[in-house]
């Protein structure tokens, strides 16, 4: 993180025509108040938008301090759509500026606009949206809860959106999450993108150290063991990445899943490999407990159980990852592909 994210002003409700004329007053008189202060304008920075929807006061609030935070790093324009609200005449605007410390202690600033619709202004928002991105950057479409994939409003907004982000984890049906990312990425122009495949980044690490340490002539992956509960998406995208990345698109008759979530020590993913070379076995068997991997030793002098030294990490940091390179990742386009073949009944 760059610093901590500071208002440079508080909150400031408007029309909702009136959001572009107030942003720019917004920074006008910043401008002239830093000027006065120190001689140093303020300086507006922007990398891509962001346009967040989220259903209701709590998941507003955990998507306003996670990007926040993300956004300290990343310079955005943020847009969050709080749907269904109660709010008084249908729709409401507020804007405001955030600032971090920038080289020579010149504030970076960018915007964040919070939009609040009842239900029955759904069908206004998307031209409303449409209106507020910054030109000429990418748009980030990020629906906190998955099921708005399938919805009319995320529909209408695709023709503005580079990338949706989505979070499988968040899902109530996982699976069907997973199906509507595959159709998405499917679909000329739109990159879809999953923070659940994001949060696999210690594990990916994992599985290919240890076949960077069983290397050797006529190396191959020779069996495949997980156990991980059901309804875990990032489990399902972990056996598409190794299918896809380690086994050249197949899946053995060696590769066994469990659809249990293993039940000891906290433990809420469980993996065992056996590698095969010309001369050797090699097994490895990994664990997730909390926000670790953890390696389980096996009968030797490395018996011991040791965690990987990254631990998992948290979602603003991957939200940070993906902000600060919004493109296309063709790797997890070809472990959701897996992942979506071979999803249990």
């Amino acid at each position: 993180m760059k610093g901590d994210l500071k208002p440079l002003n508080a909150p400031r409700t408007v029309s909702v025509d009136g959001v572009r004329p107030a942003l720019r007053d917004l920074f006008r008189k910043a401008d002239a108040r830093a000027g006065t202060e120190s001689g140093q304008a303020v300086v507006r920075a922007c990398g891509l938008t962001v346009i967040a929807l989220a259903e209701g006061e709590e998941e507003l609030t955990r998507l306003l301090a996670d990007l926040g935070r993300a956004t300290a790093a990343v310079p955005a324009r943020t847009l969050l759509v709080q749907l269904d609200s109660d709010v008084e005449g249908g729709l409401s605007a507020e804007v405001a500026a955030f600032c971090t410390l920038g080289p020579g202690g010149r504030q970076v600033c960018h915007e964040r606009i919070v939009l609040r619709a009842a239900r029955d202004r759904r069908e206004d928002l998307p031209p409303l949206i449409a209106s507020l991105p910054v030109s000429d950057l990418p748009v980030l479409l990020y629906p906190a809860r998955p099921e708005l994939l399938q919805s009319r409003l995320v529909e209408r907004l695709l023709p503005v959106a580079d990338v949706v982000l989505a979070d499988s984890e968040q899902s109530d049906d996982p699976a069907g999450t997973l199906g509507d990312l595959l159709r998405l990425r499917d679909r000329r122009g739109v990159v879809g993108l999953d923070l659940a495949f994001e949060r696999l980044e210690t594990w990916r690490e994992a599985v290919a150290c240890a076949w960077d340490r069983a290397a050797g002539p006529g190396i191959r992956l020779e069996r495949v063991e997980a156990r991980f509960h059901p309804r875990d998406p990032g489990g399902m995208l972990l056996l598409g990445w190794i299918e896809s990345r380690l086994l050249g698109g197949r899946r053995p008759a060696r590769f066994q899943t469990a659809f249990d979530a293993p039940a000891e020590g906290g433990v809420s993913r469980d993996l065992r490999l056996v590698f095969r070379t010309d001369q050797e076995r090699v097994r490895t068997h990994l664990r997730q407990v909390g926000r670790h991997v953890v390696e389980v030793g096996g009968d030797g002098e490395q018996a011991a159980d040791r965690a990987l030294p990254r631990r998992i990490q948290t979602d603003v940091d991957v939200l940070v990852r993906i902000l600060g390179d919004p493109q296309d990742d063709p790797i997890f386009g070809e472990a959701l592909r897996a992942a979506v073949d071979h999803i249990p009944p």
